[in-house]
């Protein structure tokens, strides 16, 4: 008999993924160079700026930033791979991003993406499981599993020349709805067991990490939520 059942690594990346906007393309058309005009079936609230994947059924472009949002469900996308999009039939936004770690390494990742311009605008927002992960498995309870506690940050780049007022009103009400969004999206999971709510602890970090100099986890102006998730059962399927 094996076990069938999703690491929660997995299990949080699938939420967080469910949260990306999507669309069908409908229309490819060249603009010049490597910019495109693409219509959509609902322009689904993208930004200009928004970096989107692109897909042909076969192929993928990651690498595609919105420029312009036009009348009649039309962006412009300008591929920075630098390779002609035909056949498109599906667009979906890259963001938010996830990613696990330790803050060390996840600090020096962060660094690596200011390198390039592409890179740099994709960091935030940013769901973020901080390792390590500790799991009670019972062998008298084989139908699932349960960690003891997990550390998720919502993180969100801020102007650090901006006061606590205009974060309160401004950058928190986005990490709010991120928050709502990712907590539903887990607790609808299949991989987890819980019957109405995810019981946690919430903390709103405004400009994470800047009481100490040395605090400072990610090296970017930022606020967060911090959630704590405790007890948290995940199934554990079993396959003979």
């Amino acid at each position: 008999m094996s076990d069938n059942s999703k690491h929660i690594i997995d299990i949080i990346s699938d939420s967080v993924a469910s949260l990306r906007k999507t669309n069908t393309v409908s229309g490819t058309v060249l603009l010049s160079g490597y910019s495109f005009t693409l219509t959509l079936d609902s322009i689904n609230e993208y930004a200009v700026g928004d970096y989107i994947t692109l897909s042909d059924g076969i192929n993928t472009y990651s690498n595609c930033k919105v420029t312009a949002i036009n009348p009649d469900y039309e962006i412009v996308v300008l591929n920075l791979d630098e390779t002609t999009l035909t056949g498109i039939t599906s667009a979906i936004s890259n963001a938010p991003y996830f990613d696990y770690d330790h803050w060390d390494s996840e600090s020096g990742q962060l660094l690596l993406k200011d390198n390039e311009v592409e890179k740099r605008e994709q960091k935030y927002p940013l769901i973020y499981l901080l390792l390590n992960i500790k799991e009670n498995r019972q062998e008298n309870n084989a139908n699932k599993s349960e960690i003891g506690t997990i550390n998720i940050y919502l993180i969100k780049q801020t102007d650090h020349f901006k006061n606590t007022k205009w974060r309160h009103e401004t950058n928190f009400p986005i990490l709010r709805s991120l928050y709502d969004n990712f907590l539903l999206s887990l607790q609808q999971n299949y991989y987890i067991n819980v019957s109405n709510y995810i019981s946690h602890n919430y903390e709103e970090l405004f400009f994470m990490g800047t009481e100490d100099r040395n605090q400072n986890k990610v090296n970017d102006y930022v606020d967060a939520i911090h959630l704590e998730l405790t007890n948290l059962k995940i199934k554990k399927l079993r396959k003979c």
